[in-house]
């Protein structure tokens, strides 16, 4: 999470200096672009009761995109990202089918997780005369979680895995900064929830993901 409130940072202080701006655009808007960036995802919601398998937050990744313009306010775009982190602690765990099953045992864990969005959706921007254009999309897809939890301790050792899929989205936007006629400079921040978790082990069903992406844009 501190990642994800430096980058914020970084996001409101960029945004500071471009209004300070009077400089103008060069070129007509693009028709096309892509996007390529650094990515954090936070999980909005805290772990529940201590269930390991719940958390996917602190993740470092990568953020894609392209998009196609039908005019010079509205386009439509497609998005990919991946995150990958670890979680490592101290729980109680109860385990029934370890042989003889575990009880309530005290044991170290490291959670090592994915996560990964496929989306697509309508994005609308604010094109003007300077070189600072906000953007908003409402984006859907599919949503992906793998992980492997490894515990250890109280003499064994267990390793559990688990892969879902489900219903994923992306809404938020952001803005670009032009910097010449090709290329210019991104800050993105989404809310970002995936409906993937197995009430087996996730009795929220949802996650609820707060995903924030520097980068550049091509165009």
């Amino acid at each position: 999470m501190q990642r994800i409130l430096c980058l914020l940072g970084l996001l409101i202080g960029s945004a500071s200096l471009v209004f300070a701006q009077t400089a103008t655009k060069t070129g007509d808007d693009p028709k096309y672009q892509g996007f390529i960036g650094y990515s954090v995802l936070g999980d909005a919601n805290e772990k529940d009761e201590g269930k390991v398998l719940t958390f996917f937050g602190a993740n470092a990744g990568v953020e894609t995109s392209a998009a196609g313009y039908f005019n010079k306010y509205f386009g439509v775009k497609g998005d990919f990202s991946a995150h990958f982190g670890t979680n490592h602690g101290h729980g109680t765990f109860t385990i029934g089918s370890n042989q003889p099953p575990l009880t309530n045992a005290s044991l170290n864990y490291s959670f090592k997780h994915q996560v990964y969005n496929l989306l697509i959706g309508p994005e609308f921007r604010a094109s003007n005369h300077t070189r600072f254009t906000p953007f908003a999309h409402a984006l859907i897809g599919a949503g992906f979680n793998r992980g492997e939890v490894n515990l250890s301790g109280a003499g064994t050792n267990v390793i559990l895995k688990i892969a879902d899929a489900g219903l994923a989205a992306a809404i938020g936007g952001g803005f670009d900064i032009k910097a010449a006629n090709r290329y210019g400079f991104r800050a993105s921040m989404d809310y970002n929830p995936i409906c993937a978790g197995s009430k087996d082990y996730d009795p929220r069903g949802c996650r609820d993901h707060v995903r924030i992406s520097l980068g550049l844009v091509f165009h």
